[in-house]
C-alpha cells in the first residue's frame, strides 16, 4: 500500500522491463507510467529500509549511493531469480549487500572523539532477502530501485554523491542534488494508512521489524540511540557502549545464525549449520539402511522370480558384493543376483536357508553386555567397550560367538535374525568406528 498505484501487474511488466534491459526499455515510457513507476517504488524502498533499519526520516532521506556497498557477483544471481519469479535456492539467501548509515543516531558525536570510534560497525547493517515477506524485502526494492534510478533518472551515471530519494518534481523529473523532505515522506504514509483505516506517524517506522526473538544484546546494537537522546538516561535501560565495542550484530538477518545467544526460544538451533561430524555419522546410518534395503528388495524379486519362472530345484540368491560395514567408507555398489541351487528345504525344526552362507554349526549369537565371567559375575560395565571391540575383530567361542562381527555376511542379518540381531550389530558397528576414527 502506498501511492496511488498502477494495475500490479503492468507496473510488475514494466519494472521487470527497465531493470533488465536497462535505459532501452525506458524509452517507450508514458509520463504517467514513469512518474508512477517512481513513486511506487521509491516509496516501497524507502518503507521497507525504515522497517528493518530502524531508521527515522531525517536519516534515511541523506542515504546516498556510496553508503551501499555491493558486491554484483553476490546478489546478481538472486535478484534474477526474483525477476524471472522463481525459487531462490539457499547458497542464493545467503548473498547480501551492506548499507552504512552515515548520518546514524548519535554516530557523529562518535567521530568527534576520534578513529578509535570511528571504526566501530554499529551503523553498518547487512541486507539479506526475505522472499517469505516480500513487503519487507528491502534487498529486492533496494535493488530494484537502483536499477530503475540508474536507467530512468541518471542517464546509466549513478554517482557516488547521488541521492538515493532525490527530490522530484510534480513532471516526474529529479532534482539531483536534493533529496526527498520529511513533508513527503509523512504525506506517503498519510495516503498508505488512510486506506488501511488508522493513522501513522514516521516514527513508526522507527519500531518497526522488532525481532521479538531477539535477545536484547541483538536489540540495543541494531537499535542504537538517537540524536539529542539523553545518553545518561538510556544507557541505564538500553545502551551500553562497551557492547558496542565487543559485538558486531550487522549479520543479524542472515538466514543461517551462528551465535547461541543471538534468539530466545533456541531458535537459532534450527537454522545452524550441522558439523562434519554430525553429518558423517548420520551418512553412515543412511547408507546402512539402504543396503538393507537394497538386500530386502533384492530377496523378495528373486523370490518372486524363482516362483514364476525358475524350476522348482534352483533359484537366485542375493549376494552382497561388500560388507555392510565397509559401506560406511566405501560408495554403495548395485547387489549382484547369482543363479545358485537352493540349499536343502528348511526342516521341521524351523532353521532359515542362508544360501552359501551356511550358519555356523552351534549357531548364532552376540554376547550380551556386561560380559558374564566364569564364576557367575560380571565384568564391570566401563569395561564393556573392549569386549564391543574384540567380539567385533575375533571370536569368543567361551561366550556363543563363534565368528567375529566383522566376517558376518550380510545374509545372516536378514529374516528373522533382523528382529534379533540387527540393532545389536550395528551399535556394536558403530563404536567400534568411532573407536577406530579417534
Amino acid at each position: 500500500m502506498g501511492p496511488q498505484m498502477l494495475p500490479e501487474q503492468d507496473l510488475y511488466d514494466s519494472c521487470q522491463n527497465v531493470a533488465q534491459r536497462g535505459q532501452m526499455a525506458t524509452n517507450n515510457l508514458t509520463l504517467e507510467l514513469h512518474t508512477s513507476i517512481t513513486r511506487i517504488v521509491m516509496y516501497q524502498v524507502f518503507s521497507t529500509t525504515a522497517w528493518n533499519l530502524w531508521t527515522r526520516c531525517f536519516e534515511l532521506i541523506k542515504l546516498k549511493r556510496k553508503d551501499l556497498t555491493i558486491d554484483p557477483s553476490k546478489v546478481n544471481t538472486a535478484f534474477g531469480k526474483y525477476l524471472y519469479n522463481e525459487t531462490l535456492l539457499i547458497k542464493d539467501s545467503h548473498g547480501c549487500f551492506e548499507v552504512f548509515l552515515s548520518n546514524h543516531k548519535g554516530w557523529q558525536q562518535k567521530v568527534d572523539k576520534g578513529l578509535k570510534e570511528a571504526d566501530l560497525h554499529s551503523n553498518q547493517y547487512k541486507i539479506y532477502p526475505q522472499p517469505d515477506m516480500p513487503g519487507c524485502d528491502c534487498f529486492f526494492w533496494m535493488l530494484l530501485w537502483l536499477a530503475l534510478l540508474k536507467h530512468i533518472h541518471y542517464n546509466d551515471k549513478l554517482k557516488p554523491d547521488n541521492f538515493l530519494f532525490p527530490a522530484i518534481g510534480s513532471n516526474g523529473i529529479v532534482h539531483h542534488g536534493e533529496h526527498i523532505s520529511h513533508d513527503t515522506v509523512q504525506a506517503w504514509v498519510n495516503e498508505a494508512t488512510t486506506s488501511a483505516g488508522d493513522s501513522f506517524t514516521t516514527c513508526t517506522c522507527h519500531c518497526g521489524r522488532a525481532q521479538w526473538h531477539w535477545m536484547l544484546a541483538r536489540v540495543r546494537w541494531w537499535g542504537s540511540w538517537a540524536e539529542n537522546e539523553n545518553h545518561d538516561i538510556l544507557i541505564q535501560y538500553l545502551l551500553n557502549e562497551l557492547s558496542t565495542y565487543k559485538n558486531n550484530h550487522s549479520n543479524a538477518l542472515c538466514p543461517t545464525q551462528n551465535e547461541a545467544d543471538g534468539f530466545l526460544l533456541g531458535k537459532h538451533q534450527l537454522v545452524k549449520p550441522a558439523c562434519s561430524q554430525d553429518l558423517q555419522l548420520m551418512q553412515q546410518f543412511i547408507i546402512v539402511d539402504v543396503a538393507d534395503l537394497q538386500s530386502d528388495i533384492c530377496f523378495l524379486t528373486n523370490t518372486l522370480i524363482s516362483s514364476k519362472n525358475g524350476p522348482p530345484s534352483s533359484t537366485l540368491v542375493h549376494q552382497p558384493l561388500q560388507h555392510p560395514l565397509c559401506s560406511t567408507f566405501l560408495p554403495c555398489k548395485s547387489p549382484t543376483l547369482i543363479p545358485q541351487q537352493t540349499v536343502s528345504a528348511p526342516n521341521n525344526t524351523g532353521s532359515m536357508n542362508f544360501g552359501s552362507h551356511p550358519l555356523p554349526k552351534k549357531g548364532l549369537d552376540i554376547p550380551n553386555l556386561p560380559i558374564q565371567c566364569t564364576d557367575g559375575s560380571y565384568a564391570p560395565k566401563k569395561d564393556s567397550w573392549r569386549y564391543i571391540i574384540q567380539h567385533w575383530t575375533e571370536a569368543d567361542p567361551r561366550h556363543g560367538l563363534h565368528v567375529a562381527l566383522q566376517d558376518w555376511p550380510a545374509v545372516w542379518l536378514k529374516g528373522k535374525n533382523k528382529a534379533i540381531f540387527s540393532s545389536k550389530y550395528h551399535q556394536h558397528a558403530l563404536v567400534t568406528l568411532e573407536f577406530l576414527e579417534q
